[in-house]
């Protein structure tokens, strides 16, 4: 596989006139700490499939109440019903001039070669890098299962960060913290296999045709920051 460490990257934000991140990664690796980061600092725009299936849920959509079974097993929604509200996103976003950060997608071959197609038609190839955030199973299901999530920013804390402070309140919008009914070890075990056997692979495709980077993230969140700016900038 050819990849480009984060130490030795040879292209910056100024190789393309405007960079678009894509995100294959292990559930509990990274992912969303590094999405919010570039939307809070960057005003990068967040785009992940489980994001918008939460937001049907709770605003009880006939989508919403067909998929909620789904989303709570930790189960896949059909590829179909994510590409019309991946292109739908999407096409809001590009057409706001915005750079957007795709989490959690693509997810198969097919949903790989939908969002080849869409950048080629709307955006151009050349815009696109993708990310794979590494960190051992054991570090991402200890993440997922001390995880706690505010239901209005989508931000994510730790039990364990919070701790000291006895706080379960959102820093960014003040709303209390909830965690998501498929935060659980075994749900987390058979979400990180099927990434390995099913998504993972996806990066070697990537490879053929972008950019693509691996970041350790098993370093603390200050370390991450700075990686995430040199990244950037």
């Amino acid at each position: 596989m050819r990849t480009v460490f984060i130490a030795i990257l040879l292209f910056t934000q100024a190789a393309v006139a405007r960079t678009h991140f894509v995100l294959i990664s292990a559930p509990g690796s990274g992912k969303g700490t590094f999405s919010q980061y570039l939307v809070r600092k960057y005003g990068y725009v967040q785009i992940c499939p489980g994001d918008i299936f939460r937001d049907h849920i709770r605003t009880k959509t006939p989508l919403g109440c067909r998929i909620k079974p789904i989303v709570e097993r930790g189960d896949y929604v059909d590829e179909e019903i994510v590409f019309e509200l991946m292109a739908e996103r999407l096409t809001n976003a590009l057409d706001a001039g915005s750079s957007v950060i795709i989490d959690g997608f693509p997810r198969s071959e097919h949903s790989f070669d939908f969002l080849d197609q869409y950048f080629s038609a709307h955006a151009g190839t050349n815009t696109l890098v993708f990310i794979q955030f590494v960190a051992s199973d054991d570090v991402c299901i200890e993440r997922i299962t001390n995880r706690l999530i505010c239901p209005h920013c989508a931000a994510v804390f730790s039990t364990r960060a919070l701790a000291d402070s006895g706080e379960k309140i959102c820093v960014h919008c003040s709303n209390l913290l909830t965690t998501r009914s498929a935060d659980t070890a075994e749900i987390a075990r058979s979400r990180i296999t099927y990434f390995h056997e099913t998504i993972e692979p996806l990066i070697d495709r990537a490879a053929e045709r972008y950019p693509v980077c691996r970041i350790s993230t098993e370093c603390t969140y200050e370390e991450l920051e700075k990686i995430y700016d040199a990244f950037i900038e």
